[in-house]
């Protein structure tokens, strides 16, 4: 009895240790079944969006998700407010998806640092625990800008405010207003939602209350500074012995009420302060009473050394932005007079710098004769040129005719005198300052500087023989330009004796030797078109350095009508 009761219990254990290894030999064979199926492949039952992509590559893989986003993105995006409905597409709010990493994340799953977890992790996926959001990312800027589109929903909160009644001539409570605003967390995550599910249904868009920051009962503390404020005015603005008067009214105008922390506890109170921008438009008026251009010196070369002949200004300009920081801050402490902040400018030139200028002789002179000129054309000639009578130019510096020049008119003493203008000849005021232009470009290159700009007349005109030796300007379009390209200061000088007109340019020679080949006439027609040219060397040490050719096309002046003077 007890033999055969030890044979069962031998049969028993046989059956539990062969159940067990074949158990443990089918679980490992079920193991090992998923680890093949899912070589080089995303693990069985993963998911993106709902998209399948376990047993594919990750090419595969990819290519799927792009086919399914790619669709997706022809949807519109549709957020709607009870019956209002706002559209936008996937540009619109710079939406792209970043499947490439996503997919990667999903290759990951099932192979983790060690066999057992990533056996788990590919049991876990059959079992569909992996439902992977899309890889996506929203403009940011793009997104706030679509908000801008319907933010027309809101009604955002009023603080209280103070207002002046001029019957009563005090300030009033305007009382504050709540409102109502996106509530754009919600929806952005609504959103985000949506892009990650792939999912196309529409948005709700909800409103939150908005709460103002600044009630009735805070708005005390600003109406008694504003009102002492005022019971100070009128104020004073000062500038050495000019004085500008800020009264009542240019004060109210002013006032720029808002919500600041109160002081120790933190909570919202109204402050009576100043619109800055208004503040600073007042003193950009004011500044063109105040501002002034530096002046410099102004040379002559006598007696082989520069003397100042007229002594440089300081400019002086308004600093409008520490002014208007001094005006708030003086009238928020009842300060009466407040002193403008005003910068000194002194000019590049002085008088004591005459001996630090480097210039040291004569480089060159141009010289034109205008005999026979009228009456009109001498005066302008004579008005031009001592405008450029004592200008300096700096090393690199260049020279523009029109702009030294300035304004041309009855109001700078010139007279109407022909000029050459649109296929006529007209009179205009300041008619002959091309004798001037002429003069300064000869003494230029005849000085071997750089000339960057220069045009010749539309034909030839007699007061500029030699032809081919002239510079026509008109401004602000036609200019004569050259560049100080010596080492130091270039003085300028005119004179005018009889009929002759002279420019001398001083300064200090850098070993260049300047030499002029012509002008040269040529291709003369009786109708009195012709051709001119000249060629400008520059030498150094008996080398040629640079060579410029001038030329010059004069049409038949027959093309050039006087016309009657418009200015009589």
């Amino acid at each position: 009895m007890a033999s055969r009761r030890h044979k069962t219990i031998k049969i028993v254990y046989a059956y539990l240790i062969a159940g067990s290894l074949f158990f443990a030999a089918a679980i490992l064979i079920f193991f090992l079944t998923i680890q093949l199926m899912n070589i080089g492949k995303i693990s069985r039952g993963v998911k993106a969006a709902g998209v399948e992509l376990g047993g594919l590559s990750r090419e595969q893989a990819k290519e799927l998700l792009d086919r399914e986003t790619g669709e997706y993105r022809q949807s519109v995006l549709s957020f709607v407010y009870q019956d209002r409905q706002f559209n936008s597409d996937f540009d619109g709010l710079g939406i792209v998806f970043n499947n490439g990493a996503l997919i990667q994340s999903a290759y990951e799953i099932g192979r983790g640092p060690n066999s057992f977890l990533g056996l788990f992790e590919q049991l876990r996926a059959l079992f569909g625990y992996y439902n992977l959001g899309l890889d996506y990312a929203i403009d940011s800027a793009k997104f706030r800008e679509f908000l801008q589109t319907i933010s027309r929903l809101e009604t955002p909160a009023k603080d209280a405010t103070l207002m002046f009644d001029e019957k009563k001539q005090d300030f009033i409570v305007v009382e504050e207003k709540s409102g109502l605003m996106i509530d754009r967390k919600r929806l952005r995550a609504e959103l985000e939602f949506n892009l990650s599910n792939l999912r196309r249904n529409a948005i709700n868009v909800s409103l939150v209350e908005d709460a103002p920051e600044i009630t009735a009962n805070e708005t005390e503390a600003a109406k008694v500074q504003a009102k002492e404020i005022l019971a100070q005015a009128p104020y004073s603005l000062k500038f050495e012995d000019k004085k500008w008067t800020l009264n009542k009214d240019l004060l109210l105008g002013w006032f720029n009420f808002a919500a600041v922390a109160e002081a120790g506890s933190g909570n919202k109170i109204l402050d009576a302060d100043f619109d800055s921008e208004a503040v600073e438009k007042y003193l950009a008026v004011l500044s063109q009473s105040i501002n002034r251009e530096p002046i410099n010196a102004q040379f002559e070369f006598k007696n082989s050394r520069v003397t100042a002949f007229a002594l440089g200004q300081d400019g002086r300009r308004l600093n409008v932005e520490k002014s208007g920081e001094e005006i708030v801050e003086n009238l928020k402490n009842r300060r009466k007079t407040i002193v403008l902040a005003v910068q000194i400018i002194e000019p590049e030139i002085t008088a004591k710098k005459a001996d630090e200028l480097g210039i040291k002789g004569l480089l060159g002179r141009g010289v034109s004769d205008f005999s026979g000129s009228p009456k009109n054309r001498r005066e302008n000639i004579r008005i031009g040129a001592a405008k450029f009578h004592g200008i300096l130019l700096k090393p690199g510096e260049e020279f523009s005719f029109n702009k030294l020049l300035g304004e041309v008119g009855p109001k700078q003493g010139y007279l109407p005198e022909l000029v050459i203008k649109r296929n006529k000849t007209v009179p205009e005021y300041g008619g002959g300052l091309c004798q001037v232009s002429t003069t300064a470009f000869r003494a230029a290159v005849n000085s071997g500087l750089l000339i960057t700009d220069r045009i010749q007349h539309s034909f030839a005109v007699k007061y500029y023989n030699p032809q081919g030796f002239d510079a026509a300007i008109y401004p602000p379009s036609a200019d004569l330009k050259f560049k100080n390209d010596s080492p130091e200061h270039v003085l300028i000088q005119t004179k005018i004796e009889k009929s002759k007109l002279t420019f001398e340019f001083y300064g200090t020679s850098d070993g260049r030797e300047a030499k002029v080949v012509g002008p040269e006439e040529y291709d003369k027609k009786p109708d009195g078109s012709m051709k001119a040219k000249f060629v400008q060397e520059i030498y150094r040490n008996g080398e040629l350095v640079r060579k410029m050719t001038f030329r010059s096309t004069y049409r038949s002046p027959d093309l050039y009508p006087i016309e009657k003077n418009p200015l009589e």
